[in-house]
């Protein structure tokens, strides 16, 4: 089949349409058009518009994914899941790959801004960033390692459970508020070690007040 016409999809549109022997065959972006070199009068057949529509889906998929980037990092698995509802795994595996040859998929990455927004801003323990990092798909070594070092700079889990514990400050003298303090810090998913100094530490300070 012979390429007999290249017409824009639209005044604002990246996409070309494609007719081969007069009639409509395939829609592709400037980029495909070009990196394939393709051209009126040129030759193409459906092996070649079947190459071409999905080197088309591979390029949506990426600029999804780009988008997605822009606002903030993501992991492998999230940027994978965004994907899998609207195209094929193959050309998902192909918009993925693009992406990490050009180093913009980096889960050690993620998992450090990650942990240290959690540690931050939502006052999360080491337990709970671990267990959220594994369901993001960041493997268990990164996950491990980048939490042991995100919490252990400058005290970062200690203080973030004792600004925690200030909200239970009031109750810490009755048996009822340290069982309250004790559950709420555990379910932040802080470490038994720094629950109980955390508890000692507040507990010693309503005891001198007094």
């Amino acid at each position: 089949m012979k390429i007999t016409k290249i017409a824009p999809c639209g005044a604002k549109s990246s996409f070309y349409k494609i007719f081969a022997d007069g009639q409509y065959a395939v829609s592709l972006p400037a980029e495909v058009i070009s990196r394939f070199d393709l051209k009126e009068g040129g030759e193409i057949d459906v092996y070649r518009i079947a190459e071409l529509s999905k080197a088309a889906l591979v390029r949506r998929a990426r600029e999804r994914l780009l988008y997605s980037l822009d606002r903030r990092l993501h992991s492998e698995k999230e940027l994978r899941q965004k994907l899998v509802r609207d195209y094929p795994p193959d050309v998902i595996d192909l918009a993925v790959a693009e992406l990490d040859r050009l180093g913009l998929i980096n889960d050690e990455a993620f998992a450090r801004a990650f942990a240290e927004q959690r540690l931050k801003v939502n006052k999360k323990g080491p337990y709970a960033v671990l267990q959220e990092l594994y369901q993001k798909g960041v493997d268990r070594e990164t996950a491990k390692i980048v939490v042991d070092e995100v919490f252990s700079e400058d005290d970062g889990e200690i203080n973030a459970a004792l600004m925690v514990a200030q909200k239970y400050r009031s109750e810490i003298g009755t048996p009822k508020g340290k069982q309250r303090l004790y559950s709420a810090l555990c379910r932040k998913g802080f470490s038994y070690s720094t629950v109980k100094e955390v508890m000692r530490s507040l507990c010693s300070e309503i005891e001198f007040e007094d």
